[in-house]
């Protein structure tokens, strides 16, 4: 019988971890682990009093910064984290995004330095398998284990933001969970736990670290996501329309352009039906926003359009999006 035994290695572990064989049994990984994943508690003024909530999140750097879920801390009156240890931290946002459901936390106080969690830099395959951590249900610290179910999911949590790359996993993911890391057999965060489907209880998903990796210095150093900007509005073709365009896939149809917009100055036009975005279909205008708010301001996107029935590109060097009001 082949023994797999797979050797840990962190940046700062909470305790020696010895070579260990996952086939028996994942506590060595969880001990190494666990002392990074944080407890998230919140309160927020209501009209009728205080509510109290919770959540998870894990540290990422030793001088107390955290990674937790956006919908964990927003219109949060106050926050603390618990750490492993038992000490509960004031802690302040560094940056937040509702979008991508990410928020940066940093501890406050002298407690550094902390235990923390290496982001992974290659990609999971379906099949590996995987713990998810986390504080779910109130219950305190929990692991579920399980695998990657599939990988490049499609997923909108906003209007302006969607990403082919969310990851699928079987382990449980319940209220509470949020935020929370998923972890490989080496101890590597692969992504951060954000949604389930409701009444599936094992199809959970999570962030990406390619994508935490790419957010979480726009966070600390801006406070927000810098998110690319057309200056358009569009709406989805009917059946109709799409049947008029010849474009069975669907397309945005351009209903407005923003004077001096970054839409406008590369003369795109009323009544374009664009159909993807550097090779990406757009099939609606909600695909659009998506499409582009995921690209930097500055960055140059490939539009590919049909004007009065003839297929063309336009290079976009996009914009800022504003914020929201």
């Amino acid at each position: 019988m082949l023994v797999l035994l797979v050797p840990l290695a962190f940046p700062r572990p909470a305790q020696t971890v010895p070579t260990y064989d996952p086939a028996r049994s994942y506590a060595p990984l969880v001990e190494a682990v666990a002392p990074a994943v944080v407890l998230v508690r919140t309160r927020t003024r209501t009209s009728t009093g205080d509510d109290s909530g919770s959540g998870s999140g894990f540290l990422i750097g030793e001088d107390g910064l955290v990674l937790t879920a956006n919908h964990v801390i927003q219109d949060v009156s106050a926050l603390t984290v618990k750490t492993s240890d038992g000490v509960e931290h004031q802690a302040v946002v560094v940056g937040s995004d509702g979008a991508m459901d990410i928020a940066v936390l940093r501890l406050k106080g002298d407690g550094a330095p902390y235990p923390w969690l290496d982001l992974a830099k290659d990609p999971p395959r379906v099949g590996d398998r995987v713990l998810a951590l986390g504080n779910p249900l109130g219950l305190g610290a929990t692991v579920t284990a399980g695998i990657v179910s599939g990988i490049d999911r499609d997923l909108a949590l906003d209007r302006y933001w969607r990403s082919d790359a969310f990851i699928q996993t079987d382990a449980a993911i319940n209220q509470g969970n949020s935020g929370g890391p998923l972890v490989d057999l080496d101890g590597r965060v692969l992504g951060m736990n954000t949604s389930i489907i409701a009444g599936a209880n094992t199809v959970g998903f999570a962030i990406p670290s390619h994508v935490l990796s790419r957010v979480v210095p726009e966070l600390t150093e801006h406070g927000k996501v810098l998110r690319g900007f057309l200056g358009l509005d569009s709406n989805k073709l009917t059946e109709q329309a799409a049947a008029k365009y010849d474009v069975p896939d669907g397309g945005a149809l351009v209903y407005n352009v923003l004077k001096g917009s970054p839409a406008d100055a590369a003369g795109l036009r009323v009544w374009d039906v664009i159909v993807a975005v550097d090779g990406h279909k757009v099939a609606s205008g909600a695909d659009l926003l998506g499409l582009v708010g995921i690209r930097r301001p500055g960055e140059v996107v490939v539009i590919e359009l049909l004007r009065k029935g003839k297929r063309q590109t336009v290079e976009v060097t996009l914009g800022e999006r504003p914020s929201e009001p």
